[in-house]
């Protein structure tokens, strides 16, 4: 499909003049009628910033400013860097300017493949990134985490220094504890769990703790850490779902599972599409899953996340 014209006429525009729009709001060109679409103003500004932030050997602090205040103007998240809650139940340290511009870019790309509407239903108000964080505190032990949330504040952490793979999938897992949180809470756990009952000869439900010394788990689960809970099997899907690639590879597991842990699985796989579903108001839809999977089927299951893992809401809601 060939690009409006208006498209190049925006990406032709310095650097300077484009942060300075974005920061202020200011429409970058007349909107043409293909680019009424919903959403469309908002993509286009994270479009041409994340193009700023990936060419950028360096990114500039200019450039970190107005992507913090894009994400915060566009979505209502406050992004900090290092150890910037009051409380001392956790800690971490600090980014340099290549780590946060490599966040920052990874966060746009992430919250890109949610509808416009998405987060304007569901808040997520704060998320704090650094490396080497930890839980806990000095009396009760602390322990080494890639990421948490503090779901009732609509909050979470995450650590860049296990590299943009990770960041990524832990940006879903712990968004799904939020939107979890607000809607349903522990009574999801009794839904999830009955999913096992209603398919399963089994006498119990295997669910071990987590050991990733030993990371044998029930074939019935999505993963060991899945294995550990309902609330982060939940979330271990979450984060599979919303990663092209990801999300392949997991349907190709279903189909060499035995009958009965493939039914489990695809039962708990239809109820996170139902969960989205009423979570984005009808737009993530089998349209919408159907544009994600294709995105991932044209490309080699070793490439780049920059290669396979580029999937936008609106890259397929223009083509409708």
């Amino acid at each position: 499909m060939e690009k409006p014209k208006q498209q190049k006429e925006v990406s032709e525009m310095t650097r300077r003049t484009f942060l300075k729009a974005v920061g202020s709001g200011i429409a970058l060109s007349p909107l043409s009628a293909y680019l009424m679409k919903e959403g469309a103003m908002l993509y286009q500004k994270r479009d041409l910033l994340l193009r700023t932030l990936r060419q950028e050997k360096t990114p500039t602090s200019e450039t970190i400013e107005v992507s913090r205040a894009f994400l915060k103007k566009e979505y209502g998240v406050n992004v900090y860097f290092g150890d910037t809650w009051d409380d001392r139940g956790s800690s971490m340290e600090g980014v340099d300017v290549i780590e946060a511009g490599s966040s920052l870019a990874c966060l746009i790309e992430e919250m890109g493949k949610y509808p416009p509407l998405f987060f304007n239903l569901n808040k997520v108000t704060q998320i704090r990134i650094g490396k080497n964080l930890y839980t806990g505190n000095f009396f009760r032990g602390t322990r080494e985490v890639g990421g948490f949330a503090r779901a009732r504040g609509r909050e979470m952490a995450l650590d860049i220094a296990m590299g943009e793979d990770f960041l990524r999938g832990a940006f879903h897992h712990e968004l799904h504890h939020i939107l979890d949180y607000w809607h349903g809470g522990d009574a999801n756990d009794e839904r999830w769990e009955q999913i096992h009952a209603d398919c399963t000869c089994k006498p119990e439900i295997r669910r071990t703790p987590f050991d990733p010394k030993n990371p044998e788990f029930d074939q019935s689960f999505v993963n060991a850490y899945g294995a550990s809970s309902p609330l982060e099997e939940r979330a271990e899907f979450a984060s599979y779902m919303m990663m092209p690639r990801a999300h392949v590879l997991l349907l190709e597991r279903f189909n060499m599972e035995t009958p009965e842990n493939e039914a489990i699985l695809r039962r708990k796989y239809d109820a996170m599409k139902k969960d989205f579903f009423a979570w984005s108001a009808g737009k993530m839809d089998e349209a919408y899953w159907k544009a994600l999977l294709a995105k991932a089927s044209v490309h080699e299951y070793d490439a780049d996340y920059s290669d396979y893992d580029s999937f936008y809401y609106d890259t397929f809601e223009v083509q409708k």
